[in-house]
């Protein structure tokens, strides 16, 4: 699939934008293709926080449990999941820019099958792009959702 690279400017102090990506609970009241998290480690986000996500994609759900590592408050994470024989890496970084925040996310996937590794050179060019525009779409409600909370 190669890398993917997204950058989303919000009009949101990073304080704010980094407590709305790290509410889990109001994943999926903010963003509209997440139907459902489920929070499986109690207390704040941290290193080795998991949870499932449930979203829309392709007209169907479909969840994935994931984790959190590299937690560096008003900085940023990394969500890791494996799935489908792939292991995927995406990491959220926050930079303050006055009164804004510029979020930056990028992903990679791992094949980590042999199954995976024949069928995704062929998978992954078809993905990358639904993959860019489902977390554009997301980033868009995310920053909708920083910019009326102030």
């Amino acid at each position: 699939m190669g890398n993917i690279v997204i950058e989303k400017e919000i009009n949101a102090p990073i304080d704010r934008v980094y407590e709305q990506m790290t509410n889990l609970e109001n994943w999926s009241d903010s963003i509209e293709s997440i139907t459902k998290v489920e929070k499986h480690t109690d207390g704040p986000v941290r290193d080795g926080t998991e949870f499932s996500e449930t979203r829309v994609m392709f007209g169907k759900e479909h969840t994935e449990r994931m984790t959190f590592a590299n937690v560096k408050p008003n900085q940023g994470y990394t969500l890791v999941c494996d799935s489908c024989g792939m292991h995927y890496e995406s990491s959220h970084s926050l930079t303050p820019m006055g009164d804004k925040t510029m979020l930056r996310m990028e992903m990679s996937a791992k094949p980590m099958t042999f199954t995976s590794k024949i069928i995704s050179p062929i998978t992954g060019a078809m993905m990358k792009g639904t993959m860019k525009k489902m977390i554009n779409k997301d980033f868009d409600d995310l920053a909708r959702a920083c910019e009326s909370a102030g």
